[in-house]
């Protein structure tokens, strides 16, 4: 899944937990007692976004649906946001600092034991690591290291690369921040950022196309300016295409 050392997955790794903790404390600076307690059943919200992950990858045999990746590989961060979460506060000590680090060592290992990545995708096999990955969410007892070897298992399946799921996770946390800032939780903010020919386009499309075009030179700092002047262009209607935009 990576050739990266383990140090190196751990401290990518500590770099997301440490932003998944600041964005759950700008939204509320309870969430880890609100967690403990079950009031945010963030296993819950990682199971559901696993489940639309299967929406994208699962095509009923009655339908003339196409299997979509690239919104499978934006499930899959939106699971890893909630998954870090529910790790975060299973290991939650006062100590807050040695809690992080603990738990992106625990999830770097899971990475770098992750099954190799086959020839071939076959969607089946992504699909049973998914629902396995489900399970062990959703698992009272289960161990962070077994949930996250689930999860790094169904990335191998798919030959989603830790490079590339950090770069989409950073893209997303700094998305996620973005939206609060912008009027999320008043519903006040546009999340579809273009439509056409009957096909809505929202923000994390947009927000994936830059990343990937960027490629590993992004920082948060470009992705912050890339969403403030594309959404300037969203809400003054200037905007034909947010394309435009991502590729530049």
């Amino acid at each position: 899944m990576t050739m990266l050392s383990l140090p190196e997955v751990t401290e990518k790794m500590l770099e997301i937990v440490n932003a998944q903790n600041a964005l759950n404390e700008k939204i509320n600076k309870d969430w880890i007692k609100l967690a403990q307690t079950g009031e945010w059943d963030y296993q819950m919200a990682a199971v559901m976004e696993l489940a639309e992950f299967n929406k994208s990858v699962w095509v009923p045999w009655w339908s003339k649906m196409e299997i979509d990746w690239d919104n499978g590989r934006i499930e899959i961060v939106d699971a890893l946001h909630f998954m870090v979460s529910v790790a975060i506060a299973d290991a939650h000590t006062d100590d807050i600092e040695s809690t992080l680090l603990n738990v992106a060592g625990e999830i770097a290992q899971a990475c770098l034991d992750a099954d190799d990545e086959p020839e071939v995708i076959e969607a089946v096999d992504v699909l049973d690591h998914a629902k396995m990955c489900m399970s062990y969410v959703l698992e009272e007892g289960s161990s962070t290291y077994e949930r996250f070897s689930s999860l790094f298992d169904v990335c191998s399946a798919m030959h989603f690369k830790f490079e590339h799921l950090y770069g989409l996770y950073i893209g997303k946390s700094e998305l996620n921040a973005f939206r609060q800032d912008k009027g999320y939780k008043a519903g006040t903010y546009k999340k579809i950022w273009h439509t056409a020919n009957g096909v809505d386009r929202d923000d994390n499309h947009y927000m994936r196309l830059y990343i990937e075009r960027m490629e590993e030179g992004v920082t948060r700092d470009m992705i912050r300016s890339f969403l403030e002047n594309t959404y300037i262009a969203v809400q003054d209607g200037s905007m034909k295409d947010a394309t435009q935009f991502a590729l530049k």
